[in-house]
């Protein structure tokens, strides 16, 4: 995977970017939206245009005079194929980029410290290169993560590693937020929602605000120091 590890990881753009740099030929670098399923298809590696062979040999000879009558000048017709060429490997780029965050060995990490989980680079959604944001089919403006950087899984950011800590302890990283919210009940009484998830995003490194909140939501603290299922 051509994707190394700066500091903080790589934007969209540069991740992109470096598979592009890594197919042949002079690729220009793209910021465009485009669909996950898309590009999920390898390209077609070769093509073939097949003709009748005609029975008599004068009209064989016929035919391929005609054919090269029509054909374009040598500099047209190699930017035709210039085109497709750049086009075909174009692709392959962009089916390694989707290939490999389907298969874990490209990690993306948003603005909420979580991981975009590896079934949404199977789904019908859209990247948006340029801002680095991943949208759903049903909501084109509202983003499902923002502020995407990409990491190769050998080389997991700090967070990756204490939230598989996290996890492997408790199972799962809604589990761990649970027994946070048992064990430190007392001191999320009262307190606001934004001070809530910092108490308990310093006990949990590595899960995402996200998923703290949406445990805050569903298992609420009251004033009273109980806990209550919606």
């Amino acid at each position: 995977m051509p994707l190394g590890r700066p500091p903080g990881g790589v934007t969209a753009a540069d991740a992109v970017a470096a598979y592009i740099r890594g197919a042949p030929g002079l690729l220009s670098p793209t910021r465009n939206r485009i669909a996950i399923k898309h590009h999920r298809q390898a390209p077609e590696m070769t093509w073939r245009r097949t003709v009748p062979v005609p029975p008599d040999p004068r009209a064989m000879l016929e035919l391929r005079d005609e054919e090269v009558r029509v054909l374009m000048d040598t500099r047209a017709l190699r930017l035709v194929y210039d085109e497709v060429r750049t086009a075909m490997w174009r692709r392959f780029a962009m089916h390694r980029f989707v290939a490999d965050l389907a298969a874990g060995d490209l990690v993306a990490w948003g603005t909420d410290s979580d991981a975009v989980p590896l079934s949404w680079w199977q789904s019908d959604v859209e990247l948006d290169i340029g801002r680095g944001c991943l949208f759903g089919l049903n909501d084109r403006r509202l983003p499902l993560r923002s502020g995407l950087r990409f990491f190769a899984a050998a080389d997991a950011p700090p967070e990756v590693m204490r939230r598989q800590a996290v996890v492997s302890r408790f199972g799962s990283a809604q589990a761990a937020v649970a027994a946070a919210i048992a064990e430190h009940r007392d001191e999320l009484v009262g307190q606001r929602r934004a001070d809530q998830l910092a108490v308990l995003a310093a006990r949990l490194p590595g899960v995402g605000l996200a998923t703290i909140e949406t445990s805050l939501r569903r298992l609420r603290v009251t004033r009273r120091g109980q806990e209550a299922a919606d």
